[in-house]
């Protein structure tokens, strides 16, 4: 989605970088963080329009990333959580926490791409599916 921004937030490097590449690809300008640290300081400087959260990172969970920015600036932009956590408390829990989609790995990417265009281009239509 041209001119639109995306934070890719995932210790995977090899998930991230494929994801990174096909964003680009589709117009959008894309920032990595493999940390929650990392990830902090990236919203500060990149402001980004959606995230694309893992939940289980090196240094702390996804899921209290979510409600820390529902509380500040970041409350409106929303948050595709993609993890292998895949049970349905999983999945429950990550929409509890504040997520607008819950998307399992494996996955294919059209999916990723075509919700988070979706949650782009109608951030108050958030899908709660």
């Amino acid at each position: 989605m041209k001119g639109k921004k995306i934070l890719l937030v995932d210790d995977n490097k090899t998930v991230m970088t494929e994801n990174s590449l096909k964003f680009s690809d589709a117009g959008y300008e894309v920032a990595c963080a493999l940390t929650l640290i990392d990830a902090h300081i990236l919203l500060e400087k990149f402001k980004p329009d959606a995230i694309v959260l893992d939940v289980m990172l090196p240094d702390g969970s996804g899921l209290e990333f979510i409600e820390e920015l529902k509380k500040g600036e970041f409350a409106e932009t929303p948050v595709l959580l993609l993890s292998g956590l895949a049970e349905q408390d999983d999945i429950i829990r990550g929409m509890l926490a504040g997520s607008d989609f819950y998307l399992t790995k494996p996955y294919e990417f059209n999916v990723l791409l075509e919700k988070t265009n979706s949650l782009v281009a109608n951030p108050t239509k958030k899908g709660k599916k």
